[in-house]
């Protein structure tokens, strides 16, 4: 898979969210890879490729593995965001496109 930025990765989606930053993260199942988490802020509304509108944070319950298995494009650029309650920490990841990650309620 060739890497892209991140306005390639938003290109390629119809309708869905853009989450900049998550809240926490925890461990539901650590045999299923399955995680509970929050987004925290910079979550937009993603319409024919562009960023439209705000959203409010959300909730999401999502295996690692099921996530990885639907990544279907990923950035080359790496943006750093800080660690709440970490003095002087921060973490690094490129950006990436996964279909079918839900947040909020199921439907």
């Amino acid at each position: 898979m060739a890497a892209g930025t991140t306005e390639d990765l938003l290109a390629g989606v119809e309708r869905g969210l853009y989450v900049q930053r998550l809240w926490y993260l925890n461990v539901v199942d650590p045999e299923t890879t399955q995680l509970t988490g929050g987004s925290r802020d910079a979550c937009f509304l993603v319409e024919e490729g562009r960023l439209t509108q705000p959203v409010a944070p959300a909730r999401f319950s999502e295996s690692v593995f099921g996530a990885l298995d639907r990544l279907d494009a990923i950035s080359g650029d790496v943006l750093a965001q800080p660690l709440m309650n970490v003095w002087n920490g921060c973490v690094s990841a490129p950006a990436i496109r996964v279909r079918g990650f839900r947040f909020g309620g199921a439907t």
